[in-house]
């Protein structure tokens, strides 16, 4: 009897741990992929393709700074994609707006693969485009 109640305990545990990551893949791409913020070029490339699988329709080109820029629209999510000929190349930086009760900020997470410097050029570019967004919420 007791082998059959660890056996409910164990599956029950298993439909609500299968149930979550169903609920978080549906809720849309997640923001922070990676444990840390260095990544190689292969982790790169892979969740480059996840976000473009899943809003290639909001997709915009910004050709001169190399950039590659997808949105969605559900989750208030924008990922900025550095291309070939971008300093910081490869990196991205992905940002979320977050809404507590009347105030709101943005969260931004960057990751790279290349050199410190140039990612934290542009990690700093992206706070100060977030600020003059927060000015116009």
């Amino acid at each position: 009897m007791r082998k059959i109640g660890f056996l409910i305990i164990r599956l029950s545990f298993a439909f609500v741990v299968g149930t979550l990551i169903n609920i978080s893949m549906a809720l849309g791409q997640e923001l922070e992929p990676f444990p840390t913020n260095r990544i190689t070029e292969s982790q790169w490339q892979t969740y480059f393709y996840k976000v473009q699988n899943l809003h290639g329709d909001s997709v915009q080109q910004a050709r001169p700074q190399h950039l590659v820029i997808f949105k969605d629209r559900e989750t208030v999510t924008t990922w900025t994609f550095t291309q070939l000929g971008h300093p910081a190349h490869p990196s991205w930086i992905a940002r979320r707006l977050i809404v507590n009760g009347d105030a709101s900020s943005i969260r931004q997470v960057g990751y790279f693969a290349g050199d410190d410097a140039p990612f934290m050029a542009f990690f700093q570019e992206q706070l100060e485009l977030n600020k003059k967004i927060d000015q116009n919420l």
